[in-house]
């Protein structure tokens, strides 16, 4: 697994959450259409988000994320943005919230 991200990654991985999943999952990770993302590592091993982002997940639900969202790539540095930033306070997994504030999301297009 890569070490912390660089500031480019992290600039990089806000504007692909923003563009791809706040929609659903909320500009704060706070869940919408789709479920929450606070804490979504103490459920998933990096690898399995980084999965879930590309080939999807929930096919049989009412609301499924679709596969194709994003390429190996993208969804590593997605996997990896999120299981960095789970800083929200009073977070529900029980840890204590990170001092390095949630990386604020960009409107900007990524690529």
């Amino acid at each position: 697994m890569a070490g912390p991200l660089s500031d480019t990654e992290a600039t990089q991985a806000s504007t692909l959450f923003a563009n791809t999943c706040a929609g659903c999952h909320g500009e704060k990770l706070e869940g919408g259409v789709g479920p929450s993302l606070v804490c979504v590592s103490s459920q998933y091993s990096t690898g399995k988000i980084a999965q879930i982002a590309q080939y999807g997940k929930g096919r049989k639900k009412p609301n499924p994320m679709p596969s194709g969202l994003a390429t190996t790539e993208e969804a590593m540095l997605l996997a990896r943005w999120l299981t960095t930033n789970q800083t929200l306070a009073d977070s529900p997994c029980g840890r204590p919230a990170k001092e390095t504030p949630l990386a604020p999301i960009s409107t900007k297009k990524y690529g």
